[in-house]
């Protein structure tokens, strides 16, 4: 071991003393061998000092814990780094931080975030790091605490502590499930790395726009459709949201139209990209009483759904296209064999004019050599046009009968409540109006010629 006296003074001198100067202010983090302080850990723990060094450490994992200003200077993080570096290393640590406090922590991380500037990638870093080394928490006080911070969030916080709220809130719901680690960690990681498009979702769900600057839910649609193409394939639960609660998000009747205008562009999105369902689980762990609900009420036709009704239109195409094929043959092969033409007839007038037409002007082409054909071919266009305008002057006759039923009735009030020269009133209802609306007609009319006499 190198000359020094004990311990503690080792710690003291190589690891400690450099870290004071440097949050007081008295050394410039640029200037901190921040690499022989590592070597220095590393040397603690050969040594088995590890112990000593989280008793030196206390003081500077409270100001890491709580993004403490110091930990920070000039937007330097070097200092909160290194703390970091030597919480991962000491097993003390995750057992001293269980005794902290992770909401007030958590609020203190959105002041500096705020004040900065900075990601909230800062604090995802720190909670990861907390996790990683199985930090114990009462996860469901802390899901029932941000519940109720966030929805006090309209009126009582900025929109980064919003946004950390919104995260913690997420890391508790996660948490408290019964996954294996693995998928838990597995789980937050997506959470982090969807961090950018999920604050929306959280925006809609909670009524409050976090995380960002934005004033009105029309701004967050269009950043999801315009700014955020890698996200489109997740589109389907901002829509649902902003479905449900467009009502509620206090949208200006222009803000409305707009709104209604996004969700129309949305579901143009979600009919031509192909839909990623890999955040309905971790968004169903956060709103479990109201996520499968949204998807249930309000999600469109996926992609896929519309690609198979294509797929399955084509086949069917592809059936009839095979089979007026089949039948042009039929007929081609039965005029070559001198087959009554009552036969081919019979055939094309069972068929709608249209398609019977079409197949006539296939056979013309075929056919074009045959002389017997070719002195039919009038008759038979003859016959087809007939059966169209006949078709075209029954739909025209119904939809003139159509509109000339009477769609009111008459009601006479009933002349013996009134005096002898009262006179009849006519009254327009629909006909599957009320009887009780009749009564009340008939006796306001009656009252009306009793105030005139």
């Amino acid at each position: 071991m190198q000359s020094v006296t004990s311990q503690e003074d080792y710690i003291e001198e190589y690891i400690i003393q450099p870290l004071r100067e440097c949050t007081e202010g008295d050394v410039l983090q640029d200037d901190v061998s921040w690499s022989d302080m590592q070597m220095s850990v590393y040397n603690c723990q050969r040594w088995g000092m590890m112990m000593e060094l989280h008793n030196k450490m206390q003081p500077y994992y409270e100001k890491y814990f709580y993004a403490d200003r110091s930990m920070f200077s000039n937007k330097q993080h070097k200092a909160h780094f290194f703390v970091e570096d030597v919480a991962r290393r000491d097993d003390e640590f995750v057992w001293w931080a269980g005794h902290q406090d992770l909401v007030a922590a958590t609020e203190s991380w959105a002041d500096y975030l705020r004040t900065h500037d900075v990601s909230s990638n800062f604090y995802f870093r720190f909670l990861n790091m907390l996790l990683e080394k199985d930090f114990k928490a009462d996860w469901d006080a802390i899901a029932r605490e941000m519940t109720e911070s966030l929805s006090k969030a309209e009126v009582n916080c900025d929109y980064k502590t919003g946004e950390l709220y919104c995260i913690l809130h997420a890391v508790a719901m996660i948490m408290k499930t019964g996954w294996t680690k693995r998928h838990k960690l597995e789980t937050l990681n997506l959470l982090q790395i969807t961090w950018d498009y999920m604050k929306f979702f959280y925006s809609v769900m909670i009524r409050r726009i976090v995380g960002c600057r934005y004033t009105n839910y029309s701004q967050v649609a269009n950043h999801v459709i315009k700014l955020q193409p890698e996200y489109h394939q997740y589109i389907h639960i901002i829509f649902c949201a902003l479905s449900d609660r467009i009502d509620s998000i206090g949208l200006k009747v222009n803000q409305y139209r707009k709104m209604e205008d996004k969700l129309e562009l949305m579901r143009g999105i979600m009919q031509t990209t192909r839909t990623n369902d890999e955040l309905n689980e971790l968004c169903d762990t956060l709103f479990p009483e109201e996520f499968q609900r949204l998807l249930y009420t309000y999600r469109p036709e996926t992609y896929e759904q519309i690609e198979r009704e294509r797929n399955k239109l084509r086949a069917e195409v592809g059936v009839l296209s095979a089979q007026v094929e089949k039948m042009i043959q039929q007929l081609k092969e039965a005029v070559e064999a001198s087959v009554p033409f009552s036969y081919i007839d019979e055939q094309l007038l069972r068929l709608s004019p249209g398609m019977a037409l079409d197949i006539l002007g296939r056979l013309d082409l075929l056919l074009k050599g045959n002389p017997s054909w070719l002195a039919h071919t009038a008759e038979i266009q003859e016959k087809i046009l007939q059966k169209k305008e006949n078709n075209e002057r029954q739909l025209t006759e119904a939809l003139k009968k159509s509109l000339e039923e009477p769609r009111t009735q008459n009601i006479y009030g009933d002349k013996n409540e009134f005096t002898a020269d009262s006179k009849l009133v006519k009254m327009e209802l629909p006909i599957n109006a009320d009887p009780v609306e009749v009564a009340q007609r008939i006796a306001v009319q009656g009252k009306k010629q009793i105030e005139k006499k």
